[in-house]
């Protein structure tokens, strides 16, 4: 079929050349009046190209070498590495972009919490002026810390806000619970929750309520009841059952009628809530 076309593309172009001079000639097959040499050109200058585009598709494509195919698959393995690259690379920039602005804002919570709680400090924690959010907003500027220990980090700080200076600031405090966390897991998970005892002291005149009903209920006349004093002493050596000597100095009337200066002395466990009286 190949050569078939080759041969009218050779016919085509010599009937292009012959009609140029003689298209008499070169359009034999139609009548004499209408053999032109525009005719005859145009003719056959049609089929050559018709001709020549369709002996072109009926070629053989040329058979690579190995050394070429080698080549090429070299040229198309670097293309496809280059274009990785390039696409590792836009990554790569936009992932650093991404995390240069999430430490500027963390950088600016962090700021913004400092100065916010900068006044903020373990004697308003411990008369019960805690701000309802602190440990949620400094594990969230912290994003080395998990909000599933927020429970602990408050033990932590309760600790530390009953048993350190009251002017310390709870920034500082706090700090130290995270480095706890970090570099010493097993302190960290030994704080004991002081609040549940100190939420029981009286905001007003420092009674210990559980000690205040006990004492009221075996006295002569409950309604003699005139608090004096309460004093406490922690003993937190035991961590697995921390306790606290409470003792309670108040006034009444005696089986006699006369008003006394009596006192109660209590040992209180802080984890179970209970005491048991161990000297008045």
């Amino acid at each position: 079929m190949a050569a078939l076309f080759s041969i009218l593309t050779l016919l085509c172009l010599v009937f292009f050349v012959i009609g140029i001079f003689s298209p008499k000639i070169s359009l034999f097959f139609m009548a004499p009046e209408k053999r032109t040499r525009g005719k005859s050109v145009l003719i056959y200058f049609v089929g050559f190209i018709v001709t020549s585009f369709i002996c072109a598709s009926f070629a053989p494509s040329k058979e690579l070498t190995e050394e070429e195919k080698i080549a090429l698959e070299q040229q198309k393995a670097e293309e496809q590495k280059l274009q990785e690259q390039k696409k590792a690379e836009a990554e790569a920039k936009a992932k650093e972009e991404q995390e240069k602005k999430a430490a500027e804002e963390r950088a600016q919570k962090l700021n913004d919490f400092n100065e916010k709680y900068k006044d903020f400090v373990l004697g308003q924690y411990n008369v019960n002026v805690h701000h309802p959010n602190f440990v949620e907003e400094f594990i969230e500027v912290n994003p080395e810390l998990s909000m599933d220990d927020k429970d602990k980090f408050r033990k932590c700080l309760s600790e530390y806000a009953y048993t350190k200076d009251k002017k310390l600031k709870s920034i500082e405090a706090i700090g130290w619970c995270k480095n706890e966390k970090l570099n010493n897991p097993a302190a960290f998970e030994d704080h004991i929750d002081l609040d549940k005892l100190f939420t029981q002291f009286s905001p007003w005149d420092g009674s210990f309520r559980p000690l205040e009903a006990f004492i009221k209920e075996n006295m002569n006349d409950p309604k003699s009841y005139d608090h004096a004093n309460t004093y406490y002493r922690l003993q937190l050596n035991d961590r697995k059952n921390p306790k606290a000597i409470i003792t309670e100095e108040f006034r009444g009337k005696n089986a006699f009628g006369a008003v006394v200066k009596q006192m109660v002395q209590i040992e209180y466990d802080i984890n179970k809530e209970t005491f048991r009286v161990i000297g008045q």
